[in-house]
């Protein structure tokens, strides 16, 4: 199943889209399609799960998704795995077409 995620602050586009599969299941198989739809329609960022592990790749324009940027195991009792999670950041066009410099956390 996919689902694309809203905001408000950018109406008529998705900014997120993910696609669940079933616990279990192979999400490293057959994406290359919702990638490349991904790329064509703006959307930010592309995540696959089947519900324990995540995997998010950010879109950039101009740029082909390879591996994932961030891989995630909900089960796991490593916190460093859910610290990648969260640390991902991404900033494409599809967020903000003004020009923003890079800024130290």
């Amino acid at each position: 199943m996919v689902h694309a995620l809203h905001s408000d602050a950018i109406p008529d586009r998705a900014l997120a889209v993910v696609e669940t599969r079933a616990l279990g299941a192979d999400i490293v198989t057959g994406i290359e399609f919702h990638l490349q739809r991904c790329i064509q329609t703006g959307v930010a960022v592309f995540a696959i799960t089947d519900g324990r592990y995540w995997h998010l790749y950010p879109i950039v324009q101009g740029v082909t998704p390879g591996k994932p940027a961030a891989v995630c195991n909900l089960f796991s009792t490593e916190e460093s795995d859910a610290v990648a999670m969260t640390m991902l950041k991404c900033r494409t066009p599809a967020f903000d077409k003004t020009v923003v410099q890079d800024q130290a956390i």
